[in-house]
């Protein structure tokens, strides 16, 4: 479904007749691209990480004096560290280029993706998730319950606005639907064990930060580059077409 979403080369988008060529007519050269670019930027970041950790321990005879504030800010895992405005910068970028498509296609589900995108730039920020319930049995329990509250709300949003005939809007919402619950996964299950592991086993903090900021940081890569696949199959076909389907969904 992924590979037919992103291979569409004519109409009326018969997924099922997708050729390979032409998925890398559409998908095999700026998405694809910026995707492996993003994704380096992100091992970057990761070796960072660790490179801070491994120095702060003396591992592998590492030794160098850094100084607090540098050693935060390359962190992954530090509050307004240098990984975290990357993470804030993607989402911001995913967000614009979600509503891009719904300017052009004129589907209201790839709106509301691009509201969730906007909200994960403005949690990573200001913590919202973490603050809201904090008072209701600790922090694990308050983030549990944020992401039903918050998740809630955007289900149902997703729900009124999920396109019912249009095949394009349908698989292209599919699509962006499977990118952000990769990134829920990790921002909210990976979290939540490690707040539950790490206090049985208090050394695996570190371990399941790691896991987790890295992982979100490789999933708005992937929303990112998926976002951006969408707007060009959107921007190579005939805006008229989406806009007449559009009407009535």
């Amino acid at each position: 479904m992924f590979l037919n979403m992103l291979s569409v080369s004519r109409l009326p988008f018969d997924f099922s007749s997708i050729r390979a060529r032409d998925f890398r007519a559409i998908w095999g050269k700026l998405p694809v691209y910026s995707f492996g670019v993003l994704i380096a930027l992100d091992l970057l970041f990761v070796l960072l990480h660790v490179f801070v950790v491994a120095n702060e321990k003396r591992l592998f005879y590492l030794d160098f004096p850094i100084s607090t504030e540098v050693r935060d800010f390359l962190s992954l895992t530090r509050d307004q560290s240098l990984s975290e405005y990357w993470e804030y910068s993607k989402s911001v970028v995913t967000a614009a280029l979600y509503l891009m498509v719904y300017a052009v296609s004129r589907h209201l589900v790839f709106a509301v993706f691009s509201m969730l995108f906007l909200f994960i730039a403005l949690d990573n920020g200001f913590s919202i998730h973490e603050n809201a319930f904090a008072f209701i049995g600790g922090p694990v329990a308050g983030d549990l319950l944020s992401f039903i509250v918050i998740g809630g709300v955007f289900a149902l949003a997703l729900y009124a606005s999920w396109p019912r005939r249009n095949i394009l809007a349908k698989h292209g919402a599919k699509g962006a639907l499977s990118t952000a619950a990769i990134l829920a996964a990790f921002a909210v299950i990976v979290d939540a064990l490690s707040g539950i592991v790490g206090k049985v086993v208090p050394k695996t903090y570190a371990l399941f930060g790691l896991v987790e900021d890295g992982g979100e940081l490789v999933a708005l890569s992937l929303a990112l580059s998926y976002a951006l696949a969408l707007f060009l199959i959107c921007r190579t076909r005939d805006p008229q077409y989406f806009r007449s389907r559009a009407k009535g969904e």
